[in-house]
């Protein structure tokens, strides 16, 4: 519905249009940017100067909003209710940063794919627009880093392979690396607070996967681990939420696109770690914490949010702010951050240009490492990193050509075969609309 272009919101319209009162029901009006109340307007048939970008904007980059305008429109259309008149209990939310523990190894392999990242980023802003093929390209670089702070494995052979091969997931899991620690110590900590049944929310079934083994196997004390993930059976998924709230100490491992809305775990469940990868909208995050704080909630929630600083998930959260001072203006006529910013939506900067490089102790550094630090770094290292290695035929792979992406990047060498492959993978798994949606962000 936030996307004026398609059939869906276009035939919400035709319906408006021969309807007495049209009204639209929503907590997130404003998932990722302005244009979202563009789509809105338009499945309601409200009037023409809201259904294009001219009235939302005040100029043609889109890079202020019309501050009058979202007034306007908030005192005309917008009739507020806040859950408040729930008389929910007490939520906290609490941010947690952690050491990655990336081991050395490994260092040079995360650093070159975030330099290509940053390239590619480059690029893009250079030519001044993107196409689906390098957005598919960016978001590829992206995820792979997300994967690889809780399994460099996961990261290398990409999450189609590894979900399906139960002895990778097992081998993944047994990296231990610094972000399964950190939510293992997590679960325990809430647990130590009275908080039996605890929900981890992921975007990435992968890292769930990769978490359900490692909790079960090292760290028994947690209780039951259930995992609900978007392949489950209406049956099956009943069936996890029934083991999650009736049993005494349980983990719920949950992908945040099968269960971030429609949910109801409550009573029973207080807690909430959001972990592994941060959603790109912080409406994501508020519709999935109202799974256990709700109607039926009589305990205190505490949201623990799992973020490393230095990664993309710290760089994802950052961008949150500007997108909740957008929401904040449209929904309850919060105008002083925009109006210091001279309508100014995005302060944030890029996704990609927020994230930082590996130290060689594997961790995020306070000073920034610059790529020129991690060329020298490769120039210099004996053991090699994998994105420059050479494919098991003595010659680079096939161009570092992703199927139906393109080339990698023609400047830096080749990728093998199996990298291309892992990284396409990753790139299969957004929609072409979704990828639109991110664009002005990562």
């Amino acid at each position: 519905m936030r996307n004026w272009k398609t059939a869906w919101t276009k035939g919400t319209e035709a319906v408006a249009k021969n309807s007495e009162k049209a009204v639209g029901l929503t907590a997130t009006p404003v998932f990722n940017k302005p244009d979202d109340m563009i789509g809105i307007c338009t499945a309601l048939d409200m009037p023409a100067e809201y259904k294009t970008a001219l009235k939302w904007y005040v100029d043609k980059n889109k890079t202020r909003v019309n501050t009058d305008n979202i007034r306007a429109f908030n005192s005309k259309y917008v009739d507020r209710v806040t859950d408040d008149i729930l008389d929910l209990p007490e939520i906290t939310h609490e941010t947690v940063d952690f050491d990655v523990c990336v081991k050395s190894d490994k260092v040079l392999d995360y650093n070159d794919i975030l330099m290509r990242a940053k390239r590619l980023r480059f690029s893009i802003e250079r030519k001044g627009k993107a196409n689906v093929q390098e957005m598919h390209k960016l978001m590829a670089y992206l995820q792979s880093m997300q994967q690889f702070l809780v399994s460099p494995l996961l990261s290398e052979k990409g999450a189609t392979e590894v979900k399906k091969d139960k002895e990778l997931i097992r081998e993944a899991a047994m990296e231990d690396t610094g972000a399964l620690k950190a939510l293992r110590k997590t679960i325990l900590n809430l647990n130590e607070r009275g908080m039996n049944r605890i929900m981890v929310a992921a975007c990435h079934t992968s890292l769930l996967k990769v978490a359900e083994v490692y909790l079960k196997t090292t760290c028994p004390e947690v209780g039951d681990v259930i995992l609900y993930e978007g392949s489950l059976t209406q049956v099956q998924r009943s069936k996890a939420v029934d083991s999650f709230l009736g049993g005494s100490h349980t983990v719920m491992l949950m992908s945040i696109d099968a269960g971030g809305t429609g949910l109801h775990l409550v009573p029973g469940s207080n807690g909430v770690i959001f972990w592994g990868s941060r959603p790109f909208s912080p409406m994501q995050v508020l519709q999935t914490t109202k799974r256990i704080h709700r109607i039926g909630q009589e305990l205190p929630v505490r949201v623990v949010h799992l973020i490393a600083n230095g990664s993309v998930d710290c760089a994802i959260n950052k961008v949150h702010g500007d997108k909740l001072t957008l929401s904040k203006a449209v929904i309850d006529q919060d105008m002083d951050s925009l109006e210091a910013e001279g309508g100014k939506w995005r302060t944030t900067g890029r996704i990609v240009d927020g994230c930082k490089y590996l130290s060689d102790a594997g961790i995020f550094p306070d000073e920034d490492i610059t790529e020129e630090d991690v060329q020298s770094a490769m120039r210099n290292s004996s053991v090699g990193h994998r994105f420059s290695k050479k494919s098991s035929g003595g010659e680079p792979s096939s161009a570092g050509m992703l199927p139906g992406i393109g080339p990698i990047d023609p400047e830096l060498p080749p990728l093998p075969d199996s990298i291309a492959q892992a990284l396409m993978a990753n790139a299969s798994m957004m929609s072409t609309g979704a990828l639109q949606a991110l664009g002005l962000q990562i």
